[in-house]
């Protein structure tokens, strides 16, 4: 089966559109990290408990993920773009 250009940019398309909409679910999830961890950080203030340094390390490298994801999801539509253009 072959498929002509004007399906290829569609699929394209669609698929970048859902990138699209899961940068603003990994953004809607950073907010809420940072929620979280505010929240965290009141509860606990003046807390020296391990169990809260490790609590709060994990939401940090939780956040530093969620950046990566975003950045490389950036870079996909970039990419797709890219070829899109080309077509």
């Amino acid at each position: 089966m072959t498929i002509n250009v004007a399906e290829v940019k569609s699929a394209i398309h669609a698929a970048v559109a859902e990138v699209q909409d899961g940068q603003q679910a990994v953004q809607l999830a950073n907010e809420k990290l940072d929620a979280a961890q505010q929240n965290l950080a009141l509860a606990v203030e003046g807390s020296g408990a391990e169990a809260v340094q490790t609590a709060q390390a994990a939401l940090v490298a939780a956040r530093d993920d969620l950046d990566n994801c975003l950045a490389t999801t950036i870079g996909a539509v970039e990419q797709a773009q890219t070829y899109l253009a080309s077509l």
